[in-house]
């Protein structure tokens, strides 16, 4: 397996791991009492798109030249770094 492969592996398995983070923020969500469930939803639904997001940067990195692959993979790692720390705020208020 080559490195751009490999690290396309890497960021898809964070991802999943994040995406079930997500989950079950949302499960926690959807039994809670309706107002905050107004106020976290919104939370809830970027978290959802930051996801997305993701998905599709890692769609790109096996197909990507070496350079755009350098710089793809820097986007990436940013974005699944943003991204569980936006969970971990996230879960903070669920407590």
């Amino acid at each position: 397996m080559d490195t751009k492969e490999a690290y396309k592996k890497k960021i898809e398995a964070e991802l999943d791991e994040a995406q079930k983070k997500v989950a079950a923020l949302k499960s926690k969500l959807e039994s809670s009492a309706k107002d905050a469930y107004q106020d976290n939803k919104k939370l809830i639904d970027e978290l959802e798109k930051k996801a997305n997001e993701i998905k599709s940067q890692a769609k790109k990195l096996g197909n990507a030249s070496e350079g755009a692959f350098e710089v793809l993979k820097e986007g990436a790692e940013n974005a699944i770094s943003a991204m569980s720390k936006a969970i971990r705020e996230a879960a903070s208020k669920f407590k």
